[in-house]
């Protein structure tokens, strides 16, 4: 089970799915875990680029599935 703590951080980091650029807003201090676990679950995906300040893209490459990638993103969401 998640601690408070890391609830916290994990809504700090909201991920966002952009659909028509193919891409995800993240905090920054998440945006390395969600980059790696993505690429483990087989999506073709940059490194974390900053957007803006507290902000990174990562962009999403390999015309993906997007439901799964939006899918992928909820589990990683919710992972303990």
């Amino acid at each position: 089970m998640a601690t408070i703590r890391e609830l916290r951080r994990r809504e700090k980091c909201r991920p966002s799915l952009n659909r028509e650029f193919e891409d995800i807003l993240i905090g920054s201090e998440c945006s390395g875990e969600l980059e790696g676990f993505l690429r483990e679950r087989g999506f073709r995906v940059s490194s974390p680029v900053e957007a803006a300040t507290g902000v990174d893209l990562i962009e999403i490459g390999g015309s993906p599935d997007l439901d799964e990638v939006e899918a992928a993103i909820q589990q990683w969401k919710n992972a303990d």
